[in-house]
């Protein structure tokens, strides 16, 4: 019968494209007119936040997406490619949620170097002293772009990195790591994994001693035991080569948010 059918509501607007104005809706992606990719947003005052937020910082609303807690559990590895396992790639992807983009440009971590860390090394750029942009997302990144991309610091004693999972922990099971894939072979031999909850208090995770598991055509990865989560995990070169670099690194483990 006509009119009998029930009106289902319209779709609520999220925002209006920051490109081209289109209204947006609840879990899209992208702009369907021109293809920006859409911030993540509260789904109760459409506000734009972290998606690692357990609360709300504009309406103090629960993130209705937030993961209390899961086993990230570690399954393979190659030169180029980290698993779809990894804590990193499932912040990225809001745990399958949204298309992979690399968490640190996407601002669901963070990065920060030892004062001469923050270097970047491929074959078509050359060396970049003190680009921490190129820097931080070759460390972040899941699948390494190729161009012998690299990050390094610059020969400093004990230089350092530490990721910064924000409002998520995790209470390693392993970790995988890509080293100098610049082509100088710098790839650390002794050095620490260290994990915090302040930045400031650091425990020592895991210590490698005149370890040689990262080369040039091999991704280390090694077992961790921990006995508590962390929300911030530093590299802590201990020894030569003082040029420390990476050029991926991933983790597993018991994640947790808030």
């Amino acid at each position: 019968m006509e009119g009998s059918e029930t009106e289902k509501p319209a779709a609520r607007a999220l925002m209006a494209c920051k490109k081209c104005t289109e209204p947006l809706q609840l879990r899209w992606k992208y702009c369907p007119i021109c293809a920006t990719k859409i911030p993540y947003a509260c789904l109760q005052c459409f506000q734009p936040m972290s998606p690692s937020f357990r609360f709300c910082s504009s309406c103090g609303g629960q993130n209705q997406r937030w993961i209390p807690g899961r086993n990230l559990n570690f399954q393979s590895v190659s030169r180029e490619n980290f698993d779809k396992n990894g804590v990193l790639y499932n912040l990225a992807t809001q745990f399958g949620d949204r298309a992979y983009t690399n968490p640190k440009e996407s601002g669901v971590i963070d990065i920060r170097f030892s004062p001469d860390g923050a270097n970047y090394y491929s074959k078509s750029t050359g060396h970049l002293t003190g680009n921490y942009e190129k820097s931080a997302k070759i460390i972040a990144e899941n699948k390494h772009p190729g161009d012998n991309a690299t990050q390094w610091s610059k020969g400093a004693p004990n230089a350092w990195f530490v990721i910064d999972l924000k409002n998520a922990k995790v209470k390693l099971t392993k970790y995988v790591y890509r080293g100098d894939y610049g082509g100088g072979n710098n790839h650390p031999k002794t050095w620490e994994l260290q994990g915090s909850n302040d930045g400031t208090n650091w425990v020592t995770l895991k210590t490698h001693n005149n370890d040689s598991s990262v080369s040039m055509t091999n991704c280390g990865g090694w077992d961790v035991q921990a006995t508590e989560a962390f929300s911030q995990f530093k590299i802590q070169n201990k020894g030569a080569p003082n040029h420390l670099c990476c050029s991926g690194i991933e983790f597993y483990g018991n994640f947790s948010q808030g």
